[in-house]
């Protein structure tokens, strides 16, 4: 049974995040994607097609960030310099695993949501490191779902904590960003989801026993 060293996993990435700011351009490009195309939901009237679109792509630029920080984490803790053409490119690769597993957990969120809310959060939790194992232990999407499960339920308050923690600082720094006319949550997501992608890639090593350090590609 793992244990997660709160400090380490809340404070390190923030000086990670100021050493190299290579790390904010992956969820820019979501962000940017975001801002541009959000607006136009509505128009010129609601129009179905084009507001799938809008999400579908939005959601495929959000998992691609995700694997490419998760990636650059990896680096970065290594001790050496993470890039993001680097991060995206591994991202890239792993596409089909990343779409798979998030769709997997959306739609168990989803029925979860269904059956009294509950159950969905729970899902979340239980998957919470699937993209950690996709892009470092090479997982396909199916199997880094199933060992996100097994790893979260062998050590499940750690996990517990640590997301209640860890949510609780992503909602305050949201809530404050998001006071900024138009442009907060614009930043909020460029602040927020590096530093979120750093996080559970450091508690993952600390989960699974393995030290930060050891290569894993």
């Amino acid at each position: 049974m793992g244990r997660i060293d709160l400090n380490d996993v809340l404070q390190r990435p923030v000086e990670i995040l100021k050493g190299n700011y290579d790390f904010f351009v992956p969820p820019l490009i979501p962000a940017v994607f975001d801002l541009v195309a959000g607006p136009k939901y509505g128009g010129y009237g609601f129009n179905m097609s084009y507001s799938l679109l809008i999400y579908a792509v939005s959601l495929i630029l959000g998992i691609i960030a995700s694997g490419a920080l998760v990636y650059m984490a990896e680096v970065e803790l290594n001790g050496k310099r993470a890039s993001y053409r680097e991060g995206l490119n591994v991202a890239l690769e792993r596409l089909g695993d990343l779409v798979i597993a998030s769709l997997i957990i959306g739609v168990g969120f989803v029925v979860g949501l269904i059956l009294l809310i509950v159950p969905g959060l729970l899902w979340l939790i239980l998957t919470a490191f699937a993209v950690p194992l996709i892009i470092l232990e090479n997982m396909d999407g199916v199997g880094a779902v199933m060992e996100s499960i097994r790893l979260v339920r062998e050590n499940f308050s750690e996990v517990l904590v640590y997301l209640v923690v860890l949510i609780a600082i992503v909602f305050v720094v949201s809530v404050v960003l998001g006071l900024i006319p138009y442009l907060g949550p614009f930043v909020a997501s460029l602040l927020v989801t590096p530093y979120v992608s750093i996080s559970l890639t450091m508690a993952y090593h600390q989960l699974s026993g393995e030290a930060v350090g050891e290569e894993n590609f």
